[in-house]
């Protein structure tokens, strides 16, 4: 639809036409014509070696590193968290 993803604002976070976060533009009228509500869906099998997928927002990775997010995760999985660290990750 045009337009572009711009990375600045010292931070990295990636902006839709340099203005907003890329998952706040979705519901903006003025980035209408350059962000569509139309999600892409792919199917992707899960193997044994892997325990969970992590979606997420920016809002997620303001905070989190990758790597931080998955040891957080792997932490409530290992202590027994009933919802494998959803929610403590959301609260944090």
């Amino acid at each position: 639809a045009g337009g572009v993803v711009i990375h600045r604002y010292g931070a990295g976070i990636p902006r839709v036409m340099g203005v907003l976060a890329v998952s706040r533009a979705l519901g903006d009228a003025k980035l209408k014509q350059y962000v569509t509500a139309e999600p892409e869906i792919q199917g992707v099998s899960r193997g044994d070696e892997q325990w969970f997928a992590l979606l997420a927002s920016d809002g997620l990775w303001d905070v989190f590193t990758e790597d931080e997010a998955v040891q957080f995760i792997l932490a409530s999985f290992l202590s027994g968290s009933p919802d494998g660290g959803a929610r403590a990750l959301a609260l944090a």
